[in-house]
């Protein structure tokens, strides 16, 4: 498939998987209502995680299509020993990490999404998060013309 992590040595069994993810991703339903990934992108850092949603993101309709995550978003305080620990442990082992609320919200914001709502339950390590296509920004495009 010809994927490459610019700047990086990726051992070749990760290729694989990262390639087979890829591959299956490429299949995505253009226009469906939701597109749903569950403890995927919590085992890359964000230049990954983009490029394997990317496929997803261009597949989906505006006002129409949601993009459906359940992973662990860790509060800013008072985070659960349990989600830390996770964390560390991403970051150990494939140097990712969870992410914070915050972290979230950038991260779908780089790849063109706006997150709408994040379902999070006590004791539930796990949150669900509703992201839609974000509508593009009309001034943006005339800053250019100044």
């Amino acid at each position: 498939m010809g994927w490459s992590y610019t700047g990086r040595h990726v051992p070749a069994e990760i290729q694989a998987t990262i390639e087979d993810a890829l591959e299956v991703l490429s299949l995505e339903e253009p226009g469906a209502r939701e597109y749903f990934m569950h403890s995927v992108l919590c085992d890359w850092p964000d230049d990954v995680c983009l490029t394997i949603v990317a496929r997803i993101f261009e597949a989906m309709k505006p006002r129409y299509s949601k993009f459906i995550v359940y992973e662990i978003v860790i509060p800013a305080t008072g985070a659960d020993c349990q989600a830390t620990a996770v964390d560390w442990m991403m970051m150990v082992m494939f140097s990712s990490s969870e992410r914070t609320e915050d972290d979230w919200l950038s991260f779908f914001e780089r790849g063109g999404l706006k997150v709408r709502n994040i379902w999070s339950m006590e004791n539930i390590l796990e949150s669900l998060i509703e992201c839609e296509l974000a509508a593009p920004d009309p001034y943006r495009s005339m800053s250019t013309c100044v």
